[in-house]
């Protein structure tokens, strides 16, 4: 089975690592798609990638697709999952 993981940037797959290395190594083809870098953060994934990379060169892939920020929509997208996120946390739950 063929696997696209999307996550926001590298540094979540530390949750993840062991999980995708077993989707692995029962013969799954996992690609993992961020659109942000983290290279030198305090949450840079990059190594566990390079590492899962490593460990299984057929089964495992990578790579920073970054979003057009030209688009009109990106704009408008961005507000409404910051509004949203805004609106969630008005409840009284938090």
């Amino acid at each position: 089975m063929r696997i696209l993981f999307a996550i926001s940037h590298l540094g979540f797959l530390r949750n993840f690592e062991s999980t995708l290395a077993l989707l692995a190594e029962r013969g799954h083809t996992v690609h993992v798609v961020t659109d942000r870098r983290s290279e030198g953060s305090v949450t840079d994934g990059t190594p566990i990638a390079e590492r899962l990379g490593a460990r299984f060169p057929d089964a495992f892939t990578w790579e920073t697709v970054a979003p057009d920020k030209r688009d009109p929509w990106f704009a408008v997208s961005s507000g409404i999952r910051e509004s949203l996120n805004y609106w969630r946390y008005l409840s009284p739950a938090f």
